[in-house]
């Protein structure tokens, strides 16, 4: 036998008894990380559920406001338009007044 050789095999019996103990360990941490993992992805799936409905509202916002701004530029535009028909029958009328004045 090699020198060292009994040391050597006692060396390796106490790490062969050691093993269960050290699998058990290892499967113990692999059950609290896994439980860990479970816990985490939980908690995201909540924060992304209340993420999608708050941008569900801030989607259905928007498109109020888009269609009030809608309906306001439409209506502007029906002003502007009444007051462009509207223009040649004041300037007619401006004018006639201005020209009474002239005449008096």
């Amino acid at each position: 036998m090699p020198q060292g050789g009994p040391r050597r095999v006692v060396r390796r019996a106490r790490t062969a008894a050691g093993l269960p103990g050290r699998v058990v360990a290892v499967e113990d941490r692999c059950v609290a990380l896994e439980t860990h993992v479970v816990a985490k992805l939980d908690e995201m799936r909540a924060e992304l559920a209340e993420v999608r409905s708050l941008l569900g509202a801030v989607l259905e916002t928007e498109t109020d406001v888009a269609g009030l701004v809608g309906r306001l530029l439409e209506r502007t535009a029906e002003r502007i338009d009444a007051l462009e028909r509207d223009l040649p029958a004041r300037n007619d009328r401006l004018g006639a007044t201005a020209g009474e004045s002239e005449t008096s």
